[in-house]
């Protein structure tokens, strides 16, 4: 008789709410991350604690990605296209040369497409929730411009900037 065909089994690593992320998720970003370490020149942690660090990430990244789409988040096609012609300019190459990088890398295009969708969405969010969280009173306002007023030190000027630095996966402390 004919032999049911039978699908390889995906092993659950862990339920980040109502979605699983599998081990065979995990692996493929273990490797990936590997592979930019080693093109970096950087030693390799212990393999129990790169997996642990790498799962914790998925986990959060996950969470904020839930989050995102929870509060009506999308990230359209054109401003996709938009930020990856702007990473290709920043490693002074073409998209297509982007593509090329990626592809002989071991990934798919369309997977690094997604991947810095979630990563515009991730900024996004994190973003909204400093946002929200940072707030200057009226009185903070008015007490400063006193201050400012009662200064002997005149023709002052004061430049404000918002800086934010995203620092890699697996930077050290350094």
């Amino acid at each position: 008789g004919a032999v049911p065909a039978t699908r390889p089994r995906l092993v659950i690593a862990v339920v980040v709410n109502d979605e699983v992320i599998t081990r065979m998720e995990v692996r493929e970003r273990i490797a990936s991350i590997e592979r930019s370490l080693k093109a970096q020149g950087t030693a390799l942690p212990a393999a129990a604690e790169l997996e642990k660090q790498i799962l914790e990430r998925m986990i959060i990244d996950r969470l904020q990605i839930q989050l995102a789409k929870e509060q009506g988040m999308r990230i359209d096609d054109i401003s996709l296209d938009r930020a990856l012609h702007k990473i290709a300019e920043q490693n002074k190459t073409t998209l297509q040369e982007l593509r090329n990088q990626v592809e002989r890398e071991g990934s798919s295009f369309f997977s690094f497409r997604e991947e810095i969708r979630d990563d515009i969405m991730m900024q996004r969010i994190r973003d909204r929730e400093v946002d929200s969280k940072i707030q200057v009173s009226e009185l903070e306002i008015d007490n400063f411009l006193a201050a400012q007023a009662l200064s002997t030190v005149k023709n002052q000027e004061i430049n404000l900037g918002h800086i934010m630095v995203r620092i890699p996966e697996n930077a050290t402390p350094e």
